[in-house]
């Protein structure tokens, strides 16, 4: 969490960048970093990897963010550079986020909605209404 991490950080992608690694997988898990840095020095709890199960319905969030309210907020990174970027936020929406949605609705009921938050490079590039 200190400076010379994030000095390492912004050197590793700015040489994924130039050597046109904006499709790599650890470039997308370097700015899920960066970004979850940002929320985690605000108070946020920050969850990576979960799985959930109601029956036989399963379902894999990447990225969980926690407000201080401890609403769920569920993160994704499309890089700015991907050709289908509009296509691949629907997918997200459409989806991942409204199955999220469900399961997270019958494994802790309906007073707490999830939210939902899209990022790129350049940091949060859009989330749920009302946030």
């Amino acid at each position: 969490m200190d400076n010379d991490f994030s000095k390492k950080l912004e050197t590793y992608l700015k040489s994924l960048q130039l050597l046109g690694g904006q499709y790599y997988n650890i470039y997308r898990e370097l700015f899920i970093i960066k970004h979850s840095k940002a929320y985690l020095e605000r108070g946020w709890n920050i969850r990576r990897h979960i799985h959930y199960r109601v029956g036989e319905d399963k379902f894999y969030a990447d990225w969980l963010m926690f407000d201080h309210a401890d609403t769920p907020v569920l993160c994704t990174f499309i890089s700015k550079f991907l050709p289908k970027k509009e296509k691949e936020m629907l997918s997200f929406l459409e989806n991942t986020f409204s199955k999220y949605q469900s399961i997270y609705s019958d494994v802790k009921g309906d007073f707490i909605k999830p939210k939902w938050m899209i990022f790129d490079e350049d940091g949060l590039y859009l989330q749920s209404p009302n946030s």
